[in-house]
């Protein structure tokens, strides 16, 4: 009895996870349409990194937004005092 509730418990968090997986691709699939329907990003490669780099802690894509869309008011940096 023991092992049928350890297999269960293995299989319901398998399926959580993977699923969990797959709503985050779509997550990042939109933000990577909604880039590229501002024309912030060039390309749907390009536009699906930038969003996975955001979401994830996949790690520094290299990539930018256009200065005039990101999120620091057009590129424009804080003069120090």
């Amino acid at each position: 009895m023991e092992a049928a509730t350890t297999l269960l418990a293995i299989v319901v968090v398998g399926a959580v996870g993977l699923t969990l997986a797959i709503l985050n691709g779509y997550e990042v699939a939109i933000w990577a349409c909604a880039y590229l329907l501002l024309s912030a990003i060039d390309t749907f490669a390009d536009a699906m990194l930038y969003s996975m780099n955001a979401m994830t802690a996949y790690g520094s894509s290299g990539l930018d937004l256009l200065p005039s869309l990101d999120a620091d008011g057009g590129g424009q940096r804080p003069v120090a005092l």
